[in-house]
C-alpha cells in the first residue's frame, strides 16, 4: 500500500528535478515568472497604491466634515471636479487596460516557455532558452497545438466565468437548507478544480503531440488521461494546482503591508512572493506535463526530466520567474499607488455633503482614477492570458521533447515551434478550450451565493454546503484534467481541445488514477505553498522597497519554478500512462 501510494507521488518528483536537467532553460523560463509575477504587485504599490491613497485622504476630510455645513459641499465639489482627480481616473483606467491587455500575452507566453520546456527537457532533448525560442520561430516546434487549446482553455474559462455571473439571476437569492442553490455551488465548485487540472494536462498534451492532439481534443485526452489512467495522480494535480497559490498568496499581502512604512521592505518582499510564484506556476505546469508522460507511457527516466535537458529548462524556469515577478511589480508600481489615492479621495468625498457643490466637483474628480485602474485590470487580463498561453506551450513543449528523447536549447524549441515542425495547433485548441470552461464555471461559481450572503441561512447540513465542497473538488479535478489534455495536444497532434480534455479525463479517472490523485495535489498545493510570500512582500511595499522587490523576486521565482513542475508533471503524467499496453486498451485514444 505504501509503495502504491508513493507511486502517486512519483511523477511530482521527477517534475521536482525536471529543471535540474536542463538549467540553461529553466533558469530563464523561471526568471521569467518571478519577473512578470513581481512587475503585477510593483505596479500596484507604486502606480495604483499612491493615487487609491491620495483619493482616501479626499474621502476622509469629507468624512470628517459636517454634510450639512457649507464646507461639505465644497470638499465634494472639489473632490469632483478637479483636474487632479480627472488625471487619476485617467490613470487608473489606464493601468486597468494595460493590465487586462498584458496580463493575458504574459501567461500565454509563460505556458508555452513552460510546456515546451517541460516537454522538450522531458522528451531528452536540451535546449537552451535561445534554442528553444529559435526552433519555436523557426517552426521546428509547432505551437498551433497548444496554442489552440490554450485558446480553447481561455473560451471555457471566460464562458465559466460568464455563468458565475448568472448565478445569481437565475437563483434569485433565495436559499434554504435543502436548497438547490447550494447544490450548484458544490458542484460548480468541483467543476472548476476538476478543469483546471484537465487544462493543465490538456496543454502539457497539445504540447507533447501538437499535430494530433490540440484543443478540445487534447482536453479530452487530458480528461480521459485524469479519469481513467492516472486517477490518484490527477487528483494530486488538483491539490497542487490550488494549495501552491494558496501557500504563496499571504506572503504578496504582507509584502503590501510595507508598502507605506519601507517601500524597500516592500519591494523586498515582493521579489521573495514572484520567484515564489514563478517557480509554483513553473511547478505547476511542469507537473502537468510529467503527469501527462507518464500517464501516457510510464517511463521510469521521466524521474529526472528537467536534469535531462537543463539548457531548456532553466530558461523556462527563468521566464516563469521573470513573469511572475513582473506581475507582482506591477502591482506595487502601478496598481497599489492609484487605489491608495482614490481610496484617499473618496474619503474625502464622504465627509462631504452630497447636496453641496463641493461633492461634486469631488466625485468627478475620482473618476479618472476609477478608469486607469479600469484600464489597469483590463491590460493585466490580456496581457496574463497572453503570458500563460506562452508559458505553457514552452513548459509542456520542453517536457514533451526531453521525455521524448530530445535535448533542445531553448532557441532550438523556439525554432522549431515557429518553422512548424513542432505544432502549436493542437495544444492551442486545447489550451482554448480548457479557458472556455474555466470561464463558464466562473459564471457558474458567480451564480451561486456563498453563505455569507444568505443571510445566516445556512445550516451545518445545509444541501449549499455539500454543493460547495463537491464544487470545490470538481474544480481540483479539472485543473489536472486540463493540464493533461493541454499535454496531449501538445504530444499528440490528432488530439486537441475537447478530445485532448477527453483523453485526459479518461487517463486519469481510469487507467492511471493514483497518479492522477498525486498530479491533483501538486497543481494545488505548489500554489498554495507559494502563495504566502507574495503577501508577505508586499508587506513590504511602503516600509521598504529594497525588502519589497527582493521577496518578490523570490516568490516569483518560486513560483515560475511550481508552474514549470506542474506542467512538466502533466506531460510525464500522460507519456507514461499512454506507454503502457494497459493504458492502450483502456483509452479509446485521439
Amino acid at each position: 500500500m505504501a509503495a502504491k501510494i508513493t507511486a502517486c507521488f512519483t511523477f511530482l518528483k521527477e517534475a521536482l528535478i525536471l529543471p535540474t536537467l536542463n538549467p540553461k532553460l529553466f533558469a530563464p523560463v523561471l526568471l521569467f515568472f518571478a519577473v512578470t509575477a513581481f512587475l503585477d504587485p510593483l505596479v500596484h504599490v507604486v502606480f495604483v497604491q499612491p493615487l487609491g491613497d491620495g483619493m482616501a485622504s479626499r474621502l476622509t476630510e469629507i468624512n470628517n466634515t459636517d454634510p450639512s455645513s457649507a464646507e461639505y459641499g465644497k470638499l465634494v465639489e472639489k473632490f469632483m471636479e478637479t483636474e487632479e482627480m480627472k488625471q487619476v481616473g485617467k490613470r487608473m483606467l489606464r493601468i486597468t487596460i494595460a493590465q487586462f491587455t498584458v496580463g493575458p500575452a504574459l501567461g500565454l507566453v509563460k505556458q508555452i516557455l513552460a510546456l515546451f520546456a517541460a516537454s522538450t527537457t522531458y522528451s531528452g532533448d536540451r535546449y537552451s532558452l535561445a534554442g528553444l525560442l529559435s526552433e519555436l520561430v523557426s517552426g521546428r516546434i509547432s505551437l498551433k497545438g497548444p496554442s489552440i487549446t490554450i485558446a480553447v482553455v481561455g473560451a471555457l474559462d471566460f464562458a465559466g466565468a460568464v455563468l458565475a455571473a448568472l448565478r445569481y439571476h437565475v437563483m434569485g437569492g433565495r436559499s434554504g437548507v435543502l436548497s438547490v442553490q447550494g447544490l450548484v455551488s458544490l458542484l460548480a465548485h468541483l467543476a472548476s478544480l476538476c478543469f483546471t487540472v484537465i487544462a493543465l494536462v490538456g496543454v502539457a498534451a497539445s504540447v507533447a503531440d501538437s499535430r494530433k492532439c490540440r484543443g478540445v481534443r487534447a482536453l479530452r485526452q487530458a480528461w480521459r488521461l485524469v479519469t481513467r489512467v492516472r486517477r490518484k495522480e490527477g487528483l494530486v494535480l488538483v491539490l497542487v494546482a490550488y494549495l501552491g497559490p494558496t501557500v504563496v498568496a499571504p506572503l504578496h499581502r504582507f509584502a503590501l503591508g510595507y508598502s507605506k512604512s519601507s517601500m524597500a521592505a516592500c519591494l523586498c518582499l515582493m521579489a521573495v512572493y514572484a520567484l515564489l510564484s514563478g517557480a509554483q506556476q513553473l511547478f505547476s505546469l511542469a507537473a502537468a506535463t510529467v503527469y501527462y508522460y507518464q500517464a501516457m507511457e510510464n517511463k521510469e527516466e521521466a524521474l529526472i526530466l528537467p536534469t535531462l535537458n537543463p539548457k531548456l529548462f532553466a530558461p523556462v524556469l527563468l521566464l516563469f520567474a521573470v513573469t511572475a515577478f513582473l506581475d507582482s511589480l506591477e502591482d506595487v508600481v502601478f496598481v497599489q499607488p492609484l487605489v491608495d489615492d482614490m481610496g484617499s479621495r473618496l474619503i474625502t468625498v464622504n465627509s462631504t455633503d452630497p447636496l453641496g457643490a463641493e461633492y461634486t466637483k469631488l466625485t468627478e474628480e475620482t473618476e479618472p482614477g476609477g478608469t486607469e485602474l479600469l484600464l489597469i485590470a483590463v491590460s493585466e487580463v490580456i496581457v496574463a492570458l497572453a503570458v500563460g498561453f506562452v508559458k505553457k506551450i514552452l513548459a509542456l513543449f520542453a517536457a514533451s521533447t526531453t521525455y521524448s528523447g530530445g535535448r533542445y536549447s531553448l532557441a532550438a524549441l523556439l525554432r522549431e515551434l515557429v518553422n512548424g515542425r513542432i505544432s502549436l495547433k493542437g495544444p492551442s485548441i486545447t489550451i482554448a478550450v480548457v479557458d472556455a470552461f474555466d470561464f463558464a464555471s466562473a459564471v457558474l461559481a458567480a451564480l451561486i451565493p456563498t453563505p455569507a450572503l444568505m443571510g445566516g441561512l445556512s445550516r451545518v447540513l445545509s444541501v449549499q454546503g455539500l454543493v460547495s465542497h463537491l464544487a470545490n473538488h470538481v474544480s481540483l479535478c479539472f485543473t489536472v484534467v486540463a493540464l493533461v489534455g493541454v499535454a496531449v495536444s501538445a504530444v499528440d497532434r490528432r488530439c486537441r481541445g475537447m478530445r485532448a480534455l477527453r483523453q485526459a479525463w479518461r487517463l486519469v479517472t481510469r487507467v492511471r488514477k493514483k497518479q492522477g490523485f498525486v498530479l491533483v495535489l501538486v497543481a494545488y498545493l505548489g500554489p498554495t505553498v507559494v502563495a504566502p510570500l507574495h503577501g508577505f512582500a508586499l508587506g513590504y511595499a511602503k516600509r521598504s522597497t529594497a525588502a519589497c522587490l527582493c521577496l518578490l523576486a523570490v516568490h516569483a521565482l518560486l513560483s515560475g519554478a511550481q508552474e514549470l513542475f506542474s506542467l512538466a508533471a502533466a506531460s510525464v503524467y500522460y507519456y507514461q500512462a499512454m506507454e503502457s499496453k494497459e493504458v492502450i486498451d483502456a483509452l479509446w485514444l485521439c
